[in-house]
């Protein structure tokens, strides 16, 4: 029965990495989940000749590693736009000497007498797994605190499948500690992995959108005193804002602001922060909603998720997200209030 859970398991993700290697062609985001794929498809294969007794090594003794690494890589590329290159293969050097740590155990498992050099691998594999985890959480909450202040329509979706990828790389590792609890010969990490695997990348593929992030806008940490210019550049955000109506640009974000002002994003920021008193995020959303409330009194029968479209929305959940943060009720709720005054 493992066996053939394990060669199911081998399938669909050799079919899903020719898949994938083919569309990362025209989409570079795949290739971190293609070379995923290539070490779970090996990684399964191993598992299968160990538990057939064809095998007497365990080559992928540290293969664990791996994961956090290229979910790692996939993150960073998601967040930054940034292409992996080959300087990224530093990662991977924590992996290759624990690798050769424990070379004895990944050629000839069944004669190691295990010593503290094997457990100090042990330790050393969990640390290092933990120490890719915790920076791939910090940088998805980095950018979803940093990112509020430059791109209006932050989608949620996104967001919680970057989280969602933190936390299944967490639950993975949690079930080595239940298979040694049942001593079971499942392969709990494997067939979880398996799930979590599969599950990513069906999204992925049915939604790419969920792969389009702004890329992570870098500002300094010190602020400069205001000055006349920038008050002066405060009137000319809230003129241009209201004269051109940018807000109803879906795209419009921090950087094509500060283009059409002719200044850096950083100093937009500033400007944002220090004489407007209001996030990039929030001037826009609430510009944007207060059209929608114009639309719905204009086009009483037409969609309100359609106006939302119109005024620059590029998703329902952060649209509705922000209509109640700015009107205290739900869109359903301020249209039914207007059609029973009217």
């Amino acid at each position: 029965m493992v066996t053939a859970v394990l060669l199911a398991g081998f399938i669909q993700s050799l079919i899903l990495l020719v898949f994938l290697f083919s569309r990362s062609r025209t989409q570079p985001l795949f290739w971190p989940l293609t070379l995923v794929h290539a070490v779970f498809s090996a990684d399964l294969i191993l598992l299968i000749a160990e538990h057939e007794q064809w095998l007497s090594s365990r080559f992928n003794a540290s293969w664990a590693l791996l994961y956090p690494v290229l979910f790692f890589l996939f993150i960073r590329a998601c967040l930054t736009q940034e292409k992996i290159t080959r300087r990224a293969a530093v990662h991977f050097i924590p992996w290759l000497a624990i690798s050769a740590l424990i070379y004895d155990f990944s050629l000839s498992p069944d004669s190691v007498v295990i010593t503290t050099r094997h457990w100090v691998a042990t330790y050393l594999i969990l640390l290092v797994y933990l120490i890719y985890n915790v920076a791939a959480i910090r940088m998805v909450w980095r950018y979803q605190v940093e990112q509020k202040t430059v791109q209006a329509n932050l989608s949620r979706e996104n967001l919680w499948l970057m989280w969602g990828v933190c936390a299944g790389l967490i639950v993975a590792i949690s079930t080595i500690p239940l298979q040694v609890a049942f001593n079971t010969a499942l392969p709990l990490p494997q067939l979880f992995v398996s799930l979590f695997v599969f599950l990513v990348t069906y999204l992925f593929l049915v939604k790419p959108e969920l792969l389009n992030f702004e890329p992570l806008v870098q500002t300094p940490t010190e602020e400069c005193n205001a000055s006349e210019l920038d008050i002066e550049l405060g009137k000319q955000v809230s003129l241009l804002m209201d004269s051109k109506q940018l807000y109803l640009k879906s795209d419009l974000n921090l950087q094509s602001l500060a283009e059409e002002l002719g200044v850096k994003p950083y100093l937009l920021t500033q400007v944002l922060n220090q004489q407007l008193g209001v996030k990039f995020y929030d001037l826009v959303n609430q510009k944007r909603v207060i059209h929608v409330c114009e639309l719905i009194k204009q086009k009483p029968h037409k969609s309100v998720l359609d106006l939302a479209f119109e005024s620059g929305f590029s998703s329902k959940s952060t649209f509705n997200s922000a209509f109640k943060k700015y009107k205290e009720c739900t869109p359903t709720q301020y249209k039914s209030a207007l059609e029973r005054l009217n």
